[in-house]
């Protein structure tokens, strides 16, 4: 299992840059504006479907009333802590809280399951709970045809605004390619809040980076000029409370 990626949405916040291409969809090439993610319910198409695309939505994955109390939980234990220190993906540090202009976290807290239990212990259970609900180990249930297992977690308030990447080129599983990620929606996500963006079927490719410093500023030139000018769709799902992406 990989990422738990939680966003808040643009209310009061400052305006982040557009999806890097000039193009960028909402829904699969071909396919109507209704859904066309399989359902849970048929594992065969749910399967094939990531497969192929490398990247499949499931709907209300999380219940949205957990999604609002991990929510408040984190407006009441964690981002009032001025003092406290939480480990930060950008650095790999702990660090204290660095806040945007309008008071959201700017950085993303790592691993919530090494927080401290006493002095977080609903945002650590509330996180825990989401990561562990039913239809998300069912959903890599289906694609690993085993259990998943936590490898690492991310909360975000903030936007980061990251560069254009390969998950894989910084963590992946002993055998390439085999760590699905996940994201979860912990409230709807509106489109100036930056939202996820994907390229289908590039897990079936090379990119630009395959070898080299990923964070060089050589590596993100290249990967921002392949999406934005390369082969594949850029597609942005719309992402409501509780909705869950799974990718490759």
């Amino acid at each position: 299992m990989g990422a738990l990626k939680a966003t808040k949405s643009a209310k009061g916040r400052e305006r982040t840059p557009p999806l890097p291409r000039q193009m960028v969809l909402q829904h699969p090439r071909g396919t109507s504006e209704t859904e066309p993610y399989p359902e849970l319910e048929n594992p065969a198409a749910f399967r094939q479907w990531f497969e192929r695309e490398g990247y499949v939505v499931v709907r209300r994955a999380v219940p949205a009333t957990l999604c609002d109390s991990g929510v408040k939980t984190f407006c009441r234990e964690v981002l009032p802590d001025r003092l406290g220190f939480f480990e930060r993906h950008a650095s790999g540090r702990y660090e204290r809280h660095v806040l945007t202009e309008t008071g959201f976290m700017k950085y993303p807290i790592m691993n919530l399951q090494d927080m401290s239990e006493k002095k977080y212990t609903d945002f650590r259970s509330k996180g825990l709970d989401v990561l562990t609900q039913p239809r998300i180990q069912k959903a890599v249930q289906l694609i690993c045809g085993e259990a998943g297992r936590l490898v690492h977690s991310m909360y975000f308030d903030g936007n980061q605004t990251t560069w254009a990447h390969r998950d894989g080129h910084y963590i992946d599983a002993g055998e390439a390619g085999q760590m699905i990620g996940i994201w979860v929606a912990a409230e709807d996500i509106h489109p100036e809040a930056g939202r996820f963006f994907v390229l289908p079927r590039s897990h079936l490719m090379k990119v630009p980076g395959e070898s080299g410093d990923p964070n060089s500023d050589e590596y993100k030139a290249c990967m921002a000029d392949f999406v934005r000018h390369g082969p594949l769709d850029c597609l942005s799902p719309v992402l409501r409370q509780g909705d869950m992406l799974m990718w490759n």
